[in-house]
Order: C-alpha cells, then structure tokens, then sequence
C-alpha cells in the first residue's frame, strides 16, 4: 500500500471556490524511462507492446489519484491550470539505457502525450517549461514538440514565439509567480535539507529586488525532493518532487537505499492569496531478503 500524505500551508484564508484556480505543480515525469510515468496499452513503431514495470503500474495508479483531485476541483467549480515544470521526456543521452525507445523521437513524443493527457485534457491552461537537455534535446526541443501537440489550453511564450517556456513569469488571481526547471542550487544530504530553498529564496529576492513586478511565490524542479523556505524571505521557494523512482544514476551516487516520494503541488490561487498543498506519495519498499 502507498502513503499518501496531503499538507497545506495558507499564507491566508480560503477564498470561495468559484473565484478559485487550482495551479497543479508536476513535473520530471521522465516519460519514456523505465522508471518515469507510462500510461498503460501504448505500442511501438511496429506494434509491439511498451509494457509497465510493476514499479510503474504503482506510479502509474498514484498519477491517475493525483488527476482524480482535478477533476474534484472542476466539479466544485474551481479553474484548473497545470504547471509542468520539465523534464516531461527521456531522451537520456548520457547513456541511453533504461529507456523504452532510445531513439525514435515519434515514439518518445507518443509516450509523454499519452502519459500527460489524463492531468493537461482537465486543464483550462497548461504551462510547459523546458527541462534539462540531456533528457529532453538539444534546448529541450522535445518539450517544444510536445507543448505544440497538446492542444489549445496550452499557453505559448508569445516574446520569443514558442509553445514552451525556459522561464515562466505569470500573475494568476492577483498572485505573482515565477517557475523554471532548474533550481540553480541544490541540498543533497539529509543534514543540508531546506538550505537550497532558503538560497533559492533570498536568491531571487534579490533579482527582483527594486523591480516594478517581482514574484511572491517561486517554483522549481529537476533536484526531484521537496524543499520549502516557507516564510523566511520576501519570496517563498518550492522544489516540486518528481514522478520518477530511482535509476542507476540514483545508484551510483548512493541514494537506492533513501525513501523515494513522488507526487506535485497544488496552489490553491484567489484575489491575491494563496495556499499550497503537497500531494505526496511514498513507494512501499519490499520485505528484506531472508534465509
């Protein structure tokens, strides 16, 4: 059984549900790796069958609960918007393994469409960020692809006349926001959580500093755990968890033993409020081995 743990910060009271929009934060879904997000009965070029890990199978029911609680939020007469935060295909070329197609970038673009459908076919606007090259082409071209494939909720970058975006400024329901994949500064180890948020914070604080327009909230993602500095700058920073389990880069910097959530946010935007809550999800992990 998975953990599901759902927690809310409010920076002030709940507005009423109709002026509401919920901004759904997801991102690295890493579609087209072995251990990314895989919706179910896709094909390849020649018809054979691209088959779920069961690992995917799990991550796989965690997506579709996270999509149930969109759905929920447009029944109750809420706007739904998606911030894809990159990193939506694997394209790997560090070394091509642990992918479903090392190559055909059809099929890659096939896999991410058809993975990502369930959460941006809800959405009133969808907002899609450029990840990291080496997953997602030469200045993530696949991003760019598969923004101009999903439809007209998405939101195109009409200064540089692209469907995509490196870097997303946006001010919904009076809220001012700032989002792209790369943090620029990371906390690696158990001792050093929560530093690379409050960074991140006093960070673009100071970018903004003197501005007409600056940010209250920031969001980012590619560091794949969640960090939060919460209140204790001007500007409030989130790294977003990603929808991907371990790979053997994981392995090989030893982190296949750490606990591995997934899940996204939800920011709960109205008049110039907002909350947040954390969807989190928390892969069982199997019995030891024993004689």
């Amino acid at each position: 059984m998975s953990i599901l743990h759902r927690s809310q910060s409010s920076h002030t009271p709940a507005a009423p549900a109709s002026r509401q929009v919920d901004l759904f934060v997801c991102g690295d879904t890493h579609c087209n790796s072995k251990v990314g997000l895989l919706a179910p009965d896709l094909l390849d070029d020649e018809g054979a069958p691209i088959s779920q890990s069961r690992s995917q199978a799990w991550l796989w029911a965690r997506w579709l609960d996270y999509v149930a609680l969109a759905k929920a939020a447009k029944t109750a007469g809420r706007r739904v918007f998606v911030l894809a935060l990159g990193d939506l295909v694997d394209c790997n070329i560090h070394d091509g393994f642990q992918l479903h197609e090392p190559l055909n970038q059809a099929v890659m673009l096939r896999i991410a469409e058809a993975s990502m459908r369930p959460l941006f076919s809800l959405a009133d606007r969808v907002f899609i960020l450029r990840g990291t090259p080496a997953h997602t082409g030469g200045a993530g071209y696949l991003e760019e692809l598969l923004a101009q494939a999903c439809g007209p909720q998405v939101v195109h970058d009409s200064e540089h006349g692209t469907a995509s975006w490196w870097l997303l400024e946006a001010e919904i329901c009076g809220v001012r926001l700032v989002a792209q994949h790369h943090p620029g500064t990371n906390s690696m180890r158990p001792w050093t959580q929560g530093g690379a948020a409050n960074r991140l914070a006093a960070m673009v604080v100071t970018a903004y500093y003197g501005q007409a327009w600056a940010p209250k909230l920031a969001l980012f993602g590619h560091i794949h755990h969640s960090e939060d500095s919460l209140d204790n700058h001007a500007v409030r920073a989130i790294t977003n968890r990603a929808w991907k389990l371990a790979d053997g880069y994981d392995h090989r910097g030893g982190r296949g033993y750490m606990v591995r959530e997934v899940g996204g946010l939800i920011v709960h935007l109205d008049a110039g409020a907002y909350s947040v809550e954390k969807v989190t999800y928390t892969l069982p992990k199997p019995q030891p081995w024993r004689e």
